[in-house]
C-alpha cells in the first residue's frame, strides 16, 4: 500500500514495531490503553488486522466498536462473526495481496466503507463485555440450578 502513494491516506501503527518496520508508517502510536486507545481508533478509517494464528483477538472487535472498516484475516475467533461484505472484508491468513485489495476497495468504495463500519458497530455490541458477561452468569445459573 505504501508503494502506491496514496493522497490524504496515513499509515499508523498501535504497538511495538521494530525499527525497519516503523519506516512503512506515518505514526507508530506505540502501546496505547485506554482513552489513548479508543481515541486512535476513533480516528481511523480502515483498520487492518493482519494476523496468522490467534484465539479470539480483541483488537478487530474494538476497532468495529469505534466505527472503523475492518481487514482482517479469518483467524479463530473473527471466524465466529466477520462475514465478508457484510461486516468487514477478510482474507485467509498470510494472504498481503488480499488484504491490498480489500484496503483499496474500500479507499475506492465509500458506501462499502460506510455499511462496513455500521455493520461492525452493531456485531460489536453483541460481544460486549457486559453482554459477555450476563450470557455466563445465566449458563452458571442454569447449570447451578440442574444440581440442585
Amino acid at each position: 500500500l505504501r508503494n502506491k502513494n496514496l493522497k490524504n491516506v496515513e499509515f499508523h501503527s498501535i504497538g511495538d514495531v521494530d525499527q525497519e518496520s516503523a519506516l512503512s508508517f506515518d505514526v507508530n502510536h506505540g502501546y496505547l490503553s485506554g482513552d489513548s486507545y479508543f481515541e486512535a481508533l476513533c480516528k481511523t478509517d480502515i483498520f487492518v488486522y493482519s494476523s496468522l494464528q490467534d484465539g479470539f483477538p480483541a483488537p478487530p472487535l474494538e476497532a468495529a466498536a469505534c466505527g472503523c472498516s475492518l481487514v482482517t484475516t479469518l483467524v479463530p475467533g473473527v471466524d465466529e462473526w466477520a462475514i465478508d461484505g457484510v461486516n468487514s472484508l477478510t482474507v485467509s491468513p498470510g494472504d498481503v495481496s488480499g488484504m491490498v485489495k480489500g484496503v483499496e476497495r474500500l479507499l475506492n468504495d465509500k458506501n462499502l466503507m460506510n455499511g462496513l463500519s455500521n455493520a461492525g458497530v452493531k456485531v460489536a455490541d453483541r460481544y460486549s463485555w457486559s453482554k459477555q458477561t450476563d450470557k455466563l452468569l445465566d449458563y452458571v445459573e442454569e447449570l447451578v440450578k440442574d444440581k440442585v
